[in-house]
């Protein structure tokens, strides 16, 4: 049985020009975070031709599970990847480029939908499988949003998965290799939003008002720093402030208000959260220092990813099988990916698989998926189905 799932070339071969048109088609209309139903459509639409078993829709929000079923009771195996992109301006050369003014895919969402899409139209073309394969398309990534009202929906716990697997591109390693760790992969990260209130005043009367200029500037120069200024491990954690206003656009008019937001990363959620415990304090004792009125709170939370061992385990065995190098990385990446709330509640693995040298970098404006990557992610995914859904 093992033997049946393995990619067959020329189907491969004939499907792989699909896919680019489908990445390309969803790189110029890309869709932020909470507004994916277009996203999700385009990718219902080219599956719909499969006869998948069963389609889900509305999960999180704008998400979609698309299933496929073997011909005999099995295991369910679900293949993940994000929908929504960045709210940066796409400045690539190709004629794919956004048309979306201010939003890009530019972390490679792209490709990664599509390769779970890929696997779904392999599949399809022969149901000598057991089980299910469940394609996930989850929303609001970016925000951290997206994950845990996709693991709350009972549609989802329904299918009851054994393994959950998604891959992220991670440019400057060699193209197609498959970058693992054990544990921990990638860093717990959230939001820390600062709301400042003083009184404005007329500018030629700057001392009758209580400006929070010099507050916010204070504010923001600890945060570039946070941990230096605690007892924090400065290797395990991270601040930096990300958005920062002051005032109304008015030249007539001193500053009354100050709004600021902060990402916070940190190697474990307990680290974390000691990080946000700190921080509220700075801002606390900043603010009343400065007579001013304060709010601050944290939002976006971001859990640390951390793989299963047995689910890395078929990664790796798979990735042999599929002739793929494997490079065991000496450190978890200080991103965030909210498929650690995945791992959570179902045994899983998050990896990565090597962009190259020319695809730009994660979140730049002139990064783009390399098409390329499309078989290599193929030849993993299906291996990984023959292991778990196969003899």
């Amino acid at each position: 049985m093992k033997e049946m799932l393995v990619v067959n070339p020329p189907l491969l071969d004939g499907l792989l020009p699909q896919l680019v048109a489908l990445r390309h088609a969803i790189h110029r209309r890309p869709d932020l975070s909470g507004q994916e139903a277009a996203t999700a459509k385009r990718l219902f639409d080219f599956l719909a031709p499969f006869e998948p078993d069963r389609v889900v829709e509305g999960l999180g929000g704008c998400g979609l599970a698309v299933v496929f079923a073997g011909n005999r009771p099995g295991p369910t195996t679900v293949f993940t990847s994000e929908l929504d992109a960045v709210p940066i301006a796409d400045q690539g050369m190709g004629s794919h480029r956004s048309q979306v003014p201010g939003v890009g895919h530019l972390c490679g969402h792209d490709g990664h939908m599509v390769a779970a899409v890929g696997i779904g139209a392999l599949l399809a073309s022969r149901r000598s499988f057991k089980g299910r394969v469940v394609l996930l398309f989850r929303p609001q990534e970016e925000t951290g949003r997206g994950a845990p009202a996709v693991v709350s929906d009972p549609r989802l716990v329904a299918m009851n998965p054994r393994y959950i697997f998604g891959f992220h591109t991670m440019p400057g390693y060699p193209l197609g290799a498959v970058l693992y760790r054990q544990g921990l992969f990638a860093w717990a990260a959230t939001d820390f939003v600062v709301e400042l209130l003083g009184k404005s005043a007329h500018g030629g009367q700057p001392g009758a008002g209580r400006s929070p200029a010099m507050a916010l500037s204070q504010i923001m120069e600890r945060f570039d720093n946070l941990s230096a200024w605690f007892d924090l491990d400065l290797q395990g954690h991270a601040s930096q402030a990300a958005y920062a206003r002051l005032g109304e656009s008015d030249h007539g008019t001193t500053p009354g208000s100050a709004r600021m937001r902060a990402t916070l990363r940190s190697r474990s959620d307990d680290g974390l959260q000691r990080l946000c415990d700190q921080a509220d304090r700075m801002v606390a004792e900043i603010a009343r220092k400065a007579g001013l009125q304060c709010k601050r709170w944290s939002e976006n939370w971001i859990p640390a990813t951390r793989n299963h061992r047995q689910a890395m385990e078929l990664v790796l065995t798979s990735a042999r099988e599929a002739r793929l190098p494997a490079i065991e990385l000496d450190d978890a990446q200080r991103w965030s990916d909210d498929f650690g709330v995945l791992t959570r509640h179902f045994p899983g693995a998050f990896f990565g698989l090597g962009g190259g040298d020319a695809c730009g970098q994660l979140h730049g404006p002139d990064f783009d998926f390399p098409d390329e990557l499309l078989a290599p992610a193929l030849r993993l995914y299906t291996a990984l189905v023959a292991r778990i859904n196969g003899a």
